[in-house]
């Protein structure tokens, strides 16, 4: 996997603070929807997303 747990869960932070995917793939190196599919992933799946069976959770986006 390109990103880790730890990346996704620090660019979904910034994302919900508004900086734009854009500018979260050229902080993290990686296109735009990488970023936007790995922050899709890791709101629905959560840390099961790095997991070889990845559960849906309830909400793992970051609170405000």
């Amino acid at each position: 996997m390109k990103l880790t747990y730890r990346d996704v869960q620090e660019a979904s932070k910034l994302n919900y603070d508004g900086v734009t995917f854009d500018s979260l793939a050229t902080i993290f190196d990686v296109s735009p929807t990488t970023i936007r599919r790995y922050i899709r992933a890791y709101e629905r799946y959560g840390k099961s997303f790095w997991s070889p069976y990845p559960t849906e959770v309830e909400d793992a986006r970051p609170e405000t």
